[in-house]
């Protein structure tokens, strides 16, 4: 603290320093002389104390003086950039206009305003005239270069962009944007028949296109309601706007300092504050979208709304927050709490404080800061932000009735909603990436209540619902749940659709193919989308395996892989992989085996549900017999530590069963004691202490696990084929028998334990 303390007195000294010295061509050696320090240790000090070395410093306050006389003087350019420490004018312009994104003489025009002498208080929110920075009439045949298409087809005709696409359609603005600005145009939808109108996307990304930061997404979750998205969690969602298809509609987005805003057909639609806003890098390119339509777009206006004459100081602990950077965040935070500034200011910075030590799990400690900012309730936007961070508390510590309770509490405030749910989502998502899919039922069921007045919210929640039923093995829950959305959404909804594949999935799990068929017929009549129909063939092809008709199952998933679609890349690939597992459990390897190498090679491949590639390519190798080459495609997730973190558990388990199975029960264990270490139970569901039976006992009751069938039908799998190559022939004849009697739709596994037992597999259980 001592050391902290002197370095903050020191970068004052040579920030005064600088101060006096502005006119004259100050370098970092000189002012490094000046408070005594050498060159390189200075810059260190002021890059931990600040963010920024000494040159970055010097620069800000040479912009910040200009910035000042070209407010309140009368002084010309050239004369203010030989006061501010430039050898030239044209030196001074071009830093001048990096740095503040326009001429020093529009700058001044702007800060004094029409007939103003400019002498304003330094420092409001803005400096600015609202001006029309860029428009588009798109009166030409073609397409101007600041567009950049990114996804979909794009063409340019009569007045209007337009573009297609039977998946993602996306579309860049190839200029950065203002540092402020409201976006304004007129769009027009026509959707995919059998589809409703949806997720038309105006959003912000990097430099790049690459990562997003914020959107407006219009006609969102089947075109029920409009959402705001903030880093790709939804934010506010309003319900009951809805898209049209039968004229033209104005939106306009609004991005002011840290505060983010959509208006469709002039009428507000939801606002977000970001409490860590990122630099503008990060958020200063546009892009324009929607899903499974034809868009068309005209009357394309920017509007330039000026900037913030001085940075917020506490911007840079916010860049550190982003950064990740959290121990520096967190001394900034608490450096600028004791210069005693406004009441909203000591909250802001005592909220901040209080997320970098949530951020770095230290519980306690934050509690008691977001405390102090929730009993003083004097800023209610940094009160709320707080009660909702003492919500993700709860859900941190693992306190399940604690953050139950809370949400129930929170709803209560209106205003409190979309940030309760986007915890509890978040919540979710994070317990089912660890595989704790048991845990996220609760939550879900209550946000299941909590949003029973809102029709399209509910049904989002009852549907992802029934996927965490699904993937535990809940199979009648998953199957009512899904009823039950399919019984509100009624025809023509995208969420149907989905409702309807899971449907599909969880009868055929249950052996009930007929039904299955039904719902697939179902699919076949709601839609005529390319996509969802091959998915539909491909669905009924597994299920045709599943009623013992394997011929013809393999003639249908060889269409499929055969088949080449111009907008849909790597269409064929799901199809030719299931071929390949389907032809290594009826054990014509020789056939699998060419077929697992052109899905290697193909692009934009596609997974079967909860797999990866180790995952799908290892049977080939196991049921030829080379157990190092199989094992070490189900660790490759594992080792570059990739995907989703109960996938790459559950793979490592398996990984230690097959080399076990081959003969090498000393690199299993090596495998086992390794997902004991990394994959504990606090951090990820059931594989730790899958692991660990496996070590100590030599044998686990997988059929007691609660795990989607056909990953327990695997695991049952290669324990018997384990069993088998220890000699322990009723052991092995047990678990070969439960493994299919665990997956009445005959995967490998269960394909390869019938012909490992001679005979037929026992009748299902439904």
């Amino acid at each position: 603290m001592r050391d902290a303390a002197h370095y903050q007195e020191l970068v004052a000294r040579a920030l005064a320093f600088m101060r006096a010295h502005l006119a004259e061509p100050l370098t970092a050696p000189a002012v490094a002389k000046a408070v005594s320090y050498s060159p390189s240790r200075l810059r260190a000090i002021f890059r931990a104390v600040t963010g920024e070395g000494v040159r970055p410093n010097l620069l800000r306050l040479r912009m910040e003086k200009a910035k000042a006389l070209l407010r309140e003087t009368d002084l010309n350019v050239t004369e203010i950039a030989l006061e501010v420490g430039f050898n030239s004018y044209t030196q001074f312009a071009a830093a001048f206009s990096r740095r503040a994104g326009m001429h020093a003489s529009a700058f001044r025009r702007r800060a004094r305003g029409p007939g103003g002498t400019g002498h304003g208080e330094a420092g409001a929110d803005l400096l600015a005239t609202d001006r029309e920075w860029r428009r588009d009439d798109f009166e030409t045949d073609r397409i101007r270069a600041h567009w950049k298409p990114i996804e979909g087809e794009w063409r340019q005709a009569r007045g209007h962009l337009a573009g297609r696409s039977s998946g993602n359609l996306l579309i860049g603005f190839d200029e950065p944007l203002p540092e402020n600005f409201r976006i304004e145009f007129e769009f027009r939808f026509r959707a995919e028949p059998g589809l409703p109108p949806s997720d038309m996307v105006i959003g912000l990304r990097d430099a790049a296109f690459a990562a997003e930061y914020g959107a407006v997404v219009l006609g969102a979750r089947d075109n029920r309601l409009a959402e705001l998205r903030l880093r790709g969690v939804v934010k506010a969602a309003v319900p009951n706007i809805r898209v049209r298809t039968d004229g033209w509609q104005r939106v306009t987005v609004e991005l002011r300092d840290d505060t983010l805003r959509g208006a469709l057909d002039g009428a507000e639609l939801a606002e977000f504050r970001d409490p860590f806003p990122l630099p503008y890098a990060r958020r200063c390119k546009l892009i324009l979208g929607s899903w499974r339509s034809a868009l068309r777009v005209r009357r394309f206006r920017i509007h330039d709304l000026g900037f913030a004459p001085l940075i917020r100081p506490i911007r840079q602990g916010d860049a550190l927050f982003n950064a990740g950077l959290f121990d520096r965040a967190r001394d900034f935070y608490t450096r600028h709490l004791s210069d005693h500034g406004s009441a909203g200011e000591m909250l802001e910075l005592r909220y901040k404080v209080g997320m970098c030590h949530l951020a770095q799990s230290e519980f306690g400690q934050a509690r008691g800061w977001l405390a102090k900012v929730v009993s003083v309730q004097r800023d209610p936007f940094w009160a709320r932000h707080a009660r909702l961070a003492e919500l993700e508390t709860d859900w941190h510590e693992g306190l399940e009735a604690d953050f139950l309770a809370r949400m129930r509490a929170l709803w209560e405030e209106a205003a409190l909603r979309d940030g309760v749910r986007e915890t509890a989502d978040r919540a979710c998502a994070d317990l089912e990436w660890h595989g704790f899919f048991e845990q996220a039922i609760p939550i879900r069921n209550q946000l299941l209540q909590l949003d029973a007045d809102n029709a399209a919210l509910r049904e989002q929640a009852r549907f992802r619902l029934a996927r965490a039923c699904q993937e535990c093995g809940r199979l009648e829950a998953a199957e009512r749940a899904v009823r039950q959305v399919l019984a509100a959404v009624g025809e023509r909804q995208t969420l149907a659709l989905e409702a309807l594949r899971v449907l599909v999935q969880v009868l055929a799990l249950q052996g009930r193919f007929d039904e299955s068929n039904l719902a697939i017929a179902e699919i076949r009549r709601r839609t005529q989308n390319l996509s969802a129909l091959r998915d539909a063939r491909l669905h009924e092809a597994l299920n045709l395996h599943g009623q013992g008709q394997s011929a013809q199952a393999l003639r249908v998933l060889d269409e499929l892989a055969a088949e080449r679609i111009p907008d849909l890349p790597g269409a064929g690939s799901h199809a030719l992989i299931r071929a390949a597992l389907l032809r290594c459990g009826m054990g014509r390897l020789d056939e699998a085996r060419p077929q697992v190498e052109r899905w290697k090679r193909m692009p934009g491949r596609r997974y079967p549900p909860r797999a990866r590639a180790g995952r799908v390519l290892y049977p080939v190798y196991v049921l030829a017999g080379d157990y190092e080459t199989a094992a070490r495609h189900l660790l490759e997730p594992m080792r570059r530590a990739a995907g989703e973190l109960s996938a790459e558990a559950a793979q490592a388990v398996m990984a230690g069963l097959v080399l076990a199975a081959g003969g090498n029960p000393k690199q299993a264990h090596t495998i086992w004691n390794e997902v004991v270490r990394r994959y504990p139970p606090t951090r990820c569901h059931l594989y730790a202490t899958l692991a660990d039976a496996l070590l100590h006992d030599g044998f686990a009751p997988i059929e007691e696990y609660p795990l989607h069938p056909s990953l327990r039908s695997e695991l049952l799998f290669l324990a018997a084929r384990w069993r088998e190559a220890c000699g322990d022939r009723k052991a092995a004849r047990r678990l070969f028998e439960r493994c299919i009697r665990e997956d009445p739709t005959r995967r490998w596994p269960a394909m390869t334990a019938r012909r490992a037992l001679g005979r037929r597999p026992a009748r299902p259980r439904h």
